[in-house]
């Protein structure tokens, strides 16, 4: 936002995925326009506040707010800018996964197997899904691949790497490891207790 406030006002600002604090937002103002395209609770607090501040009509017809907590931002994203078209499986999947809607047995593979694409540094195969040109079915065998060993890797550390503990009254996993995907802790933690562990009670310990 700091390097925006010296830009052209003329342009058109596009944020996504990002929960602006109200001094940011504010900054923006002097632009042309603004699409701000959301599913964080906060970013609703924050626009609305826009609303209700001074000269708030003329603020607010400089936001073009996009909100949605249902769905991901990539969800969002591309039903903006395709207005009247069905979103693609691909980003329907990620959307699934982002909001942690996991009943769906493809959203976990498909979520591993486009990342064994390196999507960071290899925006292909995220074209090939906003294009609704991707081999889904490939991806996703790629992924079962991927969610297989990580099942076999906790069978065989689960112990050192997280613990059952009370947590406000109730039972929780405190992970001793950064970086294990939630989803998979969770669903080998809910098969070895028998369902006794709500869904996501996830806490992070670090030990120095």
């Amino acid at each position: 936002v700091n390097k925006l406030k010296d830009g052209d006002k003329d342009e058109t600002i596009i944020v996504v995925d990002i929960s602006l604090r109200i001094d940011q937002l504010s900054a923006l103002l002097s632009y042309k326009k603004i699409i701000w395209i959301d599913h964080h609770i906060k970013s609703k607090e924050v626009y609305e506040n826009i609303l209700n501040s001074e000269n708030a009509l003329s603020k607010s017809r400089l936001v073009d707010f996009y909100f949605n907590t249902d769905v991901s931002a990539c969800y969002l994203a591309y039903q903006y800018f395709n207005k009247n078209k069905k979103v693609p499986v691909g980003i329907t999947l990620l959307s699934l996964y982002d909001t942690g809607k996991i009943d769906d047995k493809r959203v976990i593979p498909f979520n591993y197997g486009v990342k064994s694409f390196d999507p960071l540094n290899d925006e292909s195969i995220l074209n090939d899904i906003y294009n609704g040109s991707a081999n889904l079915k490939n991806i996703i065998e790629i992924g079962k691949r991927i969610e297989k060993y990580h099942h076999f890797f906790l069978e065989l550390n689960f112990g050192s790497m997280a613990n059952e503990v009370s947590f406000g009254g109730k039972s929780a996993i405190a992970v001793n490891i950064i970086g294990i995907d939630s989803f998979i802790l969770y669903k080998y933690w809910n098969k070895k207790k028998n369902n006794r562990i709500p869904r996501f009670p996830i806490l992070i310990q670090r030990f120095e």
